[in-house]
């Protein structure tokens, strides 16, 4: 086990743990522990259905009445990603049609 000392929120700690080398990829030597190490997790399907409601209002992009849920399964099928990129595409097919909402099943599915 290697003894480190880091400093986190301005407190300092000395960590005895193998994990923190293993994390950053560099030996204990070489790091420079002023970093905080985030552990992350995946976007459950409620995260990304509100991810999405979100990016889709702050666009003001009308959707159609299950875009969201056929987007959130689009995103967990593909990527988060692709799915805020189809509301943006879908917006302009609909200005350039002179649409009132963006039908998901009429421009790409």
């Amino acid at each position: 086990m290697t003894l480190v000392d880091m400093h986190i929120f301005g407190k300092e700690a000395r960590v005895q743990s193998p994990i923190v080398s293993r994390i950053v990829g560099l030996n204990t030597s070489q790091q420079n522990l002023r970093s905080l190490i985030v552990r992350t997790r995946p976007y459950s399907e409620k995260d990304i259905e509100d991810i999405l409601r979100i990016r889709a209002t702050e666009e003001s992009v009308n959707l159609e009445a299950d875009a969201i849920a056929i987007l959130t399964k689009l995103a967990g099928q593909t990527s988060l990603r692709y799915a805020m990129q189809l509301i943006s595409t879908g917006n302009v097919l609909r200005e350039r049609r002179r649409g009132d909402q963006v039908e998901l099943n009429r421009y790409f599915i």
